[in-house]
Parts: structure tokens; sequence; C-alpha cells
């Protein structure tokens, strides 16, 4: 008889670990489901963040670029009117440059 309620008290013992157990498996699952959501959504919002500063740099960058093209190309149209025998000279030079660079044996 001792010895039934002794293994009856194990069992019980065992159950009540097991259930402990249980419990603070459920437990971290939710804290650590909560810490993930927190987690996400802080990822979220400094991808979004340093997105919308990266696409605001490539507008800039962009409307630098076109405002350096645009000085270039009258530099470049004011230097053809000027020598107009130099820049056909140059074209045909960088033609044949083009030329050999394409038509080379490798």
């Amino acid at each position: 008889m001792a010895r039934n309620s002794s293994y009856q008290a194990t069992l019980e013992n065992l159950e009540d670990q097991i259930q402990t157990l249980k419990d603070s498996l459920s437990s971290l699952k939710r804290s650590a489901s909560a810490e993930s959501r927190h987690s996400l959504k802080s990822f979220r919002d400094n991808t979004s963040h340093a997105l919308h500063r990266s696409g605001e740099s490539l507008e800039d960058f962009y409307d630098e670029a076109r405002v350096l093209a645009l000085e270039a190309s009258k530099i470049a149209g004011t230097s053809v009117r000027k020598h107009p025998w130099a820049t056909v000279g140059v074209v045909a030079g960088l033609t044949v440059l083009a030329g050999w660079w394409l038509l080379r044996d490798e």
C-alpha cells in the first residue's frame, strides 16, 4: 500500500511538473511572439525610413546630374561652334579608334 501511494505521489508530482513546463512553454511562446512582432515592426519602420531617405538622395543626385549635363552640353555646343574643324578631326579620330577596337583580333 505504501508503495502504491508513493507511486501515486510521484505520478502526481510528475504531472504537476509537466503542467508547469507546458505553462512555461506557453508563456515563452507568447512573449517570443510579442517580441517578434515588435522586432518586425521596428525593422519595417527602419527599412521604410531608409528607403524614403535613399529616394530623396536619388532625386537630389538626379537633379544635380541633370544640371551638370545641361552645363556640359552648353559648353560642348559653344566649343563646337568656335572650333568646327577641330571637332571634325576629333570625331574622325574617335571613329577610327572605335572601328579599330571593334574589329581587332583577340
